[in-house]
Formats: C-alpha cells, structure tokens, sequence
C-alpha cells in the first residue's frame, strides 16, 4: 500500500522528532546530574569511612601511648606505632577526595601535635621514668588535642554530609523541572504521533505487537536465568546436608574392622562422595561467579605454603601412579604477599587436579615465578606442567568455555563437569589476570596465568603443630552440639568421640533446648557447635541470646557455626551474630580439631616426671622432634636439613646453659630474652612439648609470675633436650 504523505504529515513527524530529541537532550543532563549526585554520595560514603577509621586510630594511638606508659608492656609500643602508621596512610587516602585544603591543614596539624606529644611522654618514659610519663598524660594536654581532633572531624563529617544535602536539593529541584517539561514533551509528541499514526502503514502495528512480544520473551528468559542460578544454589546448599551424612558415616565405618571386600565397597562410595562434592562446589562457584556475588580478599599469606600444601594434597596420588610430581618458586619472590590465598589455591589444585587425572606417566612440575616487580606489584606467574594425554589443537579455543571437554568421552573416562577451568578463568580474570594453555597431543600439557600481587606487609606465621599433638590437647574437654539433623549428629559425635579421648559431648536438638542445657551449672562446656539452620529458634538467634545473656556463664566461650552453605552473606551472619569461627558441611575432621584446639587455646604442657629415666622411657619411642616442618620448609633437601640441625645442635646447648645461670642468679629479664631467643629453633625441630615449655618459661620471666615452679620447668626441658640430642644425632646419620 503506497501512502502520499503531505505536508502537514511531513511537518508532524518534524515536530515530534524536535520535542523528543529536546526532551531526550533534557533528560540526558537531568540523569547526568542523578549520576553526578550519586558519584558524590559515593565519595562521601568513603570520606565518612575514612573519618571513622582515623578516629579510630587515633584512639589506637592513645591506648598504646597510655598503656604503655602504665604498665611497660611492649606490645601496648606495638600497637601504638601500627596505629601510628595507618592514621598517617588514612590521612593521605582522605585526602585525595577531599578538597577543603585549610580543615586538611589543620587535621595534619593536630594530628602531628597529638603523635608529637605522644612521642614525647614515650621518650620520658623509657629516658625518666614513668612518673614523669604519668605526669604529662595527667595535665590534660593529650585530651585536649584528642577532643580538637574529634570536634573537627565532626566538623569535617557535617560539613561533607551537608554538601551531599545541598547538591541532592539542587538536583531535586532541577528534577522537578525536567519532570514537568518531559510530561509537556511527551504530551505535544504524542498528540502529533497520534495524528501521524492514524496515516501510518499498518505494518507498523505489526513491528510493534512483534516488538512487545519479544520484549515478554526476554523478560522471561532473564527470569528464568535466575531462577535457575537460585536452583543450582539451593540444591548445592541442600544435597550439602545429607551428603555431610554420607561422607561422615563411611569414614566412621571406615575406622572399623571390615573385611576387605566391605572396605573396598566403602572406599568406593567415599570416592564416588567426594566426586560428587566436587561437583557441588564446582555448581555452586559457577552460579556465584555467574551472579557476580563472588569477592576476594587482600590478606597477607606465604606462597610456600600454598606450594608446598597443593604438594602434600596430591603427593599420595601421584605416588600411587608413579608420577613425579615437583614444586618450584622462585627465590627471587617475597615470603609473603597480599592477596587471596583461597581463590589462588582453588586455580591451583583444579589444575593440578587436572594433571593428575589426565598423566599415566611421567611427571607434573608446578612453576611459581617472578616476571615483573613495580614497586611493591608484582606480576607472578603460576605454571603447571605435565606429560599426560594432552589437548587436541581445534580444542584450545574453546578449553576454558562452560562444560567444555577436550573430547566428548572426557566425562565418562575421567569424570568432572566441564567447569573447572572455566572457573578458574573467571577466578583469574575477576582479579584482573590471565590464563593460557598450550598443549600437544600425545606429550603433555601447560596451563599458566598471570595475576599482579603486592608484596605481603607482615610475616605470615605458619602452623606447625601437628594434628595429633592437637588431638591430644583436647583431652578431656566438654563439647555442646547443636543440631536439628538426626545423621549429622550422629556424624559429628561419633566422629569426635573417635578423634578426642575423654570427650563429653552433649546434643541439643535446636536452639531452646541448647539454652536450657547451658543453664545445667553443674556442666560446663568448652566449646559449642552450632548449626545455623533450625526449627523453633536458629542458630543466629541462639548465639545472639548466647552473647547477651551473661548470665549464663557463656559470652566469651568460643562458637563455631556449623552451615552447609559456606557463602559470604551468610558467613557475615554468623559472625554478626555474635560467633567465633565457622565450618561448612561435610565438614573436613582435621579442619575442625584445628579450629576447636585454637578457640580453646589450651596450654597443655605434658608433665614429664622430674626422673630422666622416666623421661626417655615414656618419649623416647615416639621421638621428641617431629622435623616434617623442617622437611617441607626445605622442600626435603637433605643438605639444607643437615645444615639446620647441625646449627641447633651448635647453638642451642650453649645458649640453654646461660638460661639456666640467668636462672640461678634470678636474672628473669635475661632468661625471657635467652627462651624468646630459643622459641623458634626449638619450634623448627618439631620440639612440641619443649616448645610449650620454652613458651612458659618466657612468659612467667617477662611477667615473673609462678616463679617457684621455674626449676621444675627447667628440669622438664633439659629431660627433652637430652633425648632431642640424641633423637638428632641419630637423624643426621640417615642425611649422610
């Protein structure tokens, strides 16, 4: 159909094609304003943030310079110089957004004068004498600049916030015009389109009609996108709770006498478990990363470490099929660096899982390298390379897409679900890195990427107690479970009782019931372990009445969540609550012994007879050093290993005899800085109980409390000295 259109069509379309581009031009500068407005609450936001972390400080700064005037403990000196340092970076980060240069100058100024004094009552009190310290915090001059920092950061608070109002009156005055105008617009523009369309082919009722049909089709296919990310959430968070059941009640079988057919069967089920665990976690990660509700952290942590861990977690395996399996870091990189060790170790062990599953023979080598240091960025490159099966060159493209396999019998050969490397490129993407493959079919295969760190700002200290020697100082300890879940209690105290001698191990079935146990004085708990999930009264709300009610004698007793769906928002919860620590279901056995033996933070120390006999009869089979740290620390150099004991063996005597002279003459100042100097040697040896008792030793001479008992601890150390030596003198034959 053929329309002859006529001026005053031609002038209505000009007419609506003017007002609407006016109105759109208008609205464009009126949302250019809303984003101006809504950057401007953003800085503010972080100005407030920042204010708030320099208040902070400051008061850090006046705790450690009161504390340490008072009572001369070194870490109140500790804390105040931290503190000192990050009100100082605060400072400069809030200046970077803020404008107003004289409230700058003059924070810097009261924020020098305010350290400035701080320094000098420190100078007097370690160059005069506490008094005089004491002196100068008594004339009120440290408060007075305490409230002119406060009262101007008040002022600075007001003033932001004030600024954010104006600017958002503004807009809003200026969006009520553009609001009006817009209806005006839009009204003139549908008058002429009105008349326009009357004119108009009916084609275009058609395009329209087909427009609005695929607009209800997109809708429902975004609609049905998250329904199906909230679908994988939910069933990874709800197999979690029987398959905590499965896993638990094998193991628990597992340690039982079986005959071999039934131990193979349940070999065979924990394996088929822990696939399907990988599965899960794999699913949930997936929906996470496809929901953008993935975060990382920035935390110091030790390379060698992840290393060396990702080492023992598949040195078995590898073993088992003849595999040599190798870990190599480059010397010139930092102990520690900042960034997300869990992220990192996730990429890790899905790579070097997937070299193990697809290497018959041969050998996986796992490279760490520096390739490039800006200041303290540092671009690192991780490698895993192995000699197995290889890629098919059309495959490489398509290697890191969602459930990609190299070929299509990959699932039934090998298993898995085809997401871990695609996780693992978004893990390292999302942090701004890299990842590439190459491969040849038949000889091997090599993932790499590359992600920029920052060298780490602290020593990361490492664990070095074994789990046995924590089993063993949970002897005896009372534990509260809270569980709704019938096998997942059975689960968590059969597995406990196994583990922990002389554990008293009670049940409640929700939160109510644990409450009226806790009120039991004649028991005592030492820890509790608390699902999250419950009938009646959950665990929030049970640790929450826990914290409040201090009457029940359990405020400060250590709680440790117990949650099938180990996800930021509801590991926030826990801890909101009120919580200590936090373990997701199936829950790893070793894991939680870790996490209960640190809560508790017993310090057992064994008490060894004063007769050395005795002594050597009672340790001498199991050996007083356990050098698998110093194994793992040297990556198993035997040079390296006969090196460091032949220095402990060199220094150590010598340096215990000054302590036990210092003793003698009850120089306790000197003998705490001789034991302080023994800790880490004797704790390099795998020295577990002398460690402790170097530790004590240290802390009753620093703080000369329960002095009398100080021989009795000396003689227990030079009892396992003496069989430390003779264990290492041994030890050393085998190095040759």
């Amino acid at each position: 159909m053929k329309w002859n259109l006529n001026k005053n069509i031609s002038l209505g379309f000009c007419i609506v094609f003017i007002v609407l581009n006016a109105t759109g031009i208008f609205s464009y500068y009126s949302l250019h304003s809303f984003r101006d407005v809504r950057r401007n609450e953003v800085k503010a936001r972080k100005s407030q943030v920042s204010l708030e972390n320099i208040q902070f400080y400051i008061r850090d700064i006046e705790t450690g310079q009161q504390g340490y005037v008072i009572s001369g403990d070194s870490t109140y000196l500790e804390s105040y110089n931290q503190a000192r340092l990050l009100v100082t970076e605060e400072i400069a980060s809030f200046s970077e957004n803020y404008k107003n240069q004289k409230r700058l100058e003059e924070l810097n100024d009261l924020m020098n004068r305010k350290v400035q004094l701080a320094e000098h009552t420190i100078r007097l009190k370690n160059e005069k004498g506490q008094k005089e310290a004491i002196a100068v915090l008594k004339s009120g001059a440290s408060r007075d600049l305490l409230a002119q920092l406060h009262n101007l950061i008040v002022k600075i608070k007001t003033e932001e916030i004030d600024k954010y109002d104006l600017q958002s009156d503004e807009v809003d005055s200026k969006s009520g015009y553009a609001l009006i105008f817009i209806i005006i617009g839009n009204v003139i523009a549908l008058s002429f389109l009105a008349w326009v369309l009357v004119l108009l082919n009916s084609d275009i009722g058609k395009r329209i009609r087909t427009e609005i049909v695929l607009n209800r089709f997109i809708v429902k296919a975004e609609q049905a996108k998250k329904r199906e990310e909230q679908f994988l959430a939910n069933m990874s968070h709800e197999i979690r709770t029987p398959m905590n059941a499965i896993i638990g009640m094998t193991n628990l079988i597992l340690n039982t006498p079986l005959a071999p057919k039934q131990e193979s069967y349940l070999k065979a089920i924990r394996q088929s478990s822990d696939n399907l665990m990988v599965i899960i976690n794999e699913i949930l990660d997936f929906s996470k990363i496809n929901a953008g509700k993935i975060e990382f952290e920035k935390i110091n942590f030790n390379l060698s470490d992840i290393f060396y861990g990702l080492y023992n977690t598949f040195k078995i395996k590898t073993d088992e099929k003849e595999i040599k399996l190798t870990p190599i870091i480059d010397e010139s990189l930092p102990d520690t660096i900042i960034g997300d060790p869990g992220k990192l170790n996730q990429v890790l062990v899905n790579l070097v899982g997937n070299s193990v599953k697809f290497t018959e023979k041969g050998s996986i080598d796992m490279y760490c390298r520096l390739i490039e240091q800006k200041g303290n960025d540092l671009l690192i490159e991780f490698s895993v390379q192995d000699t197995g099966i290889g890629i098919p060159q059309n495959k490489l493209a398509t290697i890191f897409e969602d459930f990609a396999q190299a070929a299509r019998d990959t699932s039934r050969k090998f298993g898995g679900t085809g997401l871990g490397l695609s996780i693992s490129k978004k893990i390292v993407e999302l942090q701004g890195g890299s990842i590439t493959v190459e491969s040849k079919l038949g000889e091997g295969t090599t993932f790499s990427f590359r992600i920029w760190y920052k060298a780490g700002t602290e020593k990361v200290e490492r664990n070095e107690k074994p789990i046995q020697t924590r089993v063993q100082e949970l002897h005896g300890i009372k534990i509260l479970l809270v569980e709704d879940n019938e096998f997942n209690q059975v689960v968590a105290v059969d597995t406990l009782k196994s583990l922990i001698k002389n554990l008293t191990i009670d049940v409640a079935s929700n939160g109510k019931v644990a409450i009226e146990m806790l009120k039991d004085k004649s028991k005592h708990y030492d820890i509790i372990l608390m699902d999250v999930q419950m009938p009646e009264m959950n665990g929030y709300e049970t640790t929450k009445y826990i914290r409040k009610n201090s009457a029940l004698g359990y405020s400060d007793v250590p709680v440790i969540a117990m949650t099938a769906s180990a996800t930021k928002p509801e590991i926030d919860s826990c801890f909101d609550s009120g919580m200590t620590d936090f373990i997701s279901k199936p829950f790893d056995a070793d894991i939680l012994l870790i996490k209960i033996s640190t809560l508790i933070n017993k310090e057992k120390v064994i008490e060894l007879t004063k007769d050395n006999k005795e002594v050597s009869g009672s340790l001498m089979s199991e050996g007083m050093a356990d050098l698998s740290f110093l194994r793992g620390m040297t990556s198993n150099n035997k040079d390296q290993m006969l090196k460091y004991i032949n220095m402990f063996l060199d220094s150590v005597p010598g340096d215990w005899q000054k302590l036990k002279e210092k003793a003698a003459e009850n120089n306790w100042k000197e003998v705490g800085l001789i034991a302080h100097a023994l800790k880490p040697r004797v704790k390099y040896m795998g020295i577990k109980v002398g460690s402790d008792i170097v530790q004590q030793i240290e802390h009753q001479s620093v703080e000369q409390i329960d002095l009398e008992i100080m021989q009795e601890l000396i003689a227990k150390f030079d009892s396992i000295l003496y069989l430390t030596y003779q264990q290492l003198e041994t030890e050393k034959q085998t190095l040759y």
